[in-house]
């Protein structure tokens, strides 16, 4: 690996340990405990591919595949796209010494943050008069995403396949939080930005110390837990964003009710159905992106 990619990856391991967790779908452990779950139902084959993958990106991964490491290697690559918010597309490629895809250049000037939400605007009382613009591009960057690793048209070299997979795994998991799929939209027209503008727990000084996107971010414990999501075997597989983040919106009243979310029971058992769906979509992804991969 070069110097460059070492830099980088040093870089973005430090950076790992100062970014804010507020605006981030679902925790770093949350990230980890998907990506493993699914990781654990991968073929030994599957698992082998996605650590050569991570080692594109982080030299630790280059050492030989097992299981475990199978499961760190994907817990990295589900992570990945939380260090790279504040750059553009093309500087993410360009720190590892690769260029941005022909069909997503017309991104390359974009940064990534607003490819983590899609906000289904939800009007609360006397807001029915408000005009909302959607600025969320996960649902859109996603697809592509998707379309461009499957397509046989334009080669990646393993660097680029890397960078999309990641994206792709972490957006897979960001469109099942629900509070990235919607938004409150207020009486003054403007929105709470997924829970991120309603505070839950005031500090000192009227500061607020936890939001409602940040609390539903932690899991309710989920991810403390050591239960395992069962998977089907999937012959075929549709990766469906806006259908996926329509399903949250049976999720809007009782996340933003008060009752629910101090009664962690509640809350839990959603993150529950969001997560288990999270793991057993990114398994199907995962294991038919692989042997797309193989056949090409």
């Amino acid at each position: 690996m070069s110097c460059l990619k070492k830099a980088a990856a040093l870089s973005f391991f430090i950076y790992a340990l100062v970014v804010s967790p507020s605006g981030i779908a679902w925790s770093g452990a949350g990230h980890d405990w998907i990506a493993r779950q699914a990781s654990a139902h991968l073929s030994n084959d599957s698992r082998a591919y996605y650590q050569r993958l991570a080692a594109q990106l982080q030299p630790q991964f280059l050492a030989p595949p097992t299981a475990k490491r199978g499961g760190d290697a994907l817990a990295y690559l589900a992570r990945f796209p939380d260090q790279m918010r504040s750059l553009s597309l093309e500087d993410v490629f360009a720190r590892y010494d690769a260029d941005v895809p022909a069909a997503l250049r017309v991104f390359a000037n974009d940064d990534t943050a607003n490819w983590h939400y899609h906000n289904n605007v939800q009007p609360a009382a006397n807001a029915s008069h408000c005009h909302f613009r959607n600025h969320g591009r996960l649902v859109d960057r996603l697809k592509k995403i998707d379309a461009v690793l499957a397509s046989r048209a334009a080669p990646l070299s393993l660097t680029q396949e890397a960078i999309l997979t990641a994206f792709a795994i972490h957006l897979i998991q960001d469109v099942h939080q629900p509070l990235h799929t919607f938004t409150r939209l207020l009486p003054s027209c403007k929105h709470d930005l997924g829970g991120n503008r309603y505070c839950v727990q005031k500090g000192l000084v009227g500061q607020c110390k936890q939001s409602l996107h940040r609390l539903w971010d932690g899991g309710f414990g989920v991810f403390e837990s050591d239960i395992s999501v069962a998977v089907g075997k999937q012959n075929t597989f549709s990766l469906e964003p806006k259908q996926w983040a329509d399903e949250s919106l049976r999720y809007y009243a009782p996340i933003y009710n008060e009752k629910v979310w101090q009664d962690e029971s509640r809350g839990r058992a959603i993150v529950d159905e969001r997560v288990a769906q999270a793991v057993q979509r990114l398994h199907a992804f995962l294991s038919l992106r692989q042997l797309n991969a193989a056949n090409k």
